[in-house]
């Protein structure tokens, strides 16, 4: 929550997954947002987000094994593998221009 809390997050998203909510949580409570829904199998959703939140900094909580697939097919390539189950402590930061997008990851 802290490191995120002074990026200008304006919206975020969870599966409906308890994990995920508990998650994100902490920082839509700081924020003041609502946690909204998404299904983390329909990568084309990816997409409806993105055009719903131009211009915005959105925060997209997932799991090991359907966040790297969403960010592969955002990139349109398979830049990243799946996580381990055991790995909690990633922030994939992706960055859109008209040009490019660039993938940052953060380990914490």
């Amino acid at each position: 929550r802290d490191t995120l809390q002074t990026q200008g997050i304006s919206a975020i998203y969870s599966t409906h997954y308890r994990r995920t909510q508990q998650t994100a949580g902490p920082l839509a409570a700081a924020l003041n947002l609502d946690i909204r829904p998404y299904s983390p199998w329909e990568l084309n959703s990816i997409f409806e987000i993105i055009a719903a939140n131009t211009g915005g900094k959105i925060l997209i909580v997932g799991h090991s094994n359907t966040t790297p697939n969403f960010i592969n097919y955002l990139l349109g390539d398979k830049r990243l593998a799946p996580l381990r189950e055991d790995e909690y402590d990633k922030l994939f930061e992706v960055r859109m221009t008209s040009e490019h997008i660039i993938l940052k990851t953060h380990t914490f």
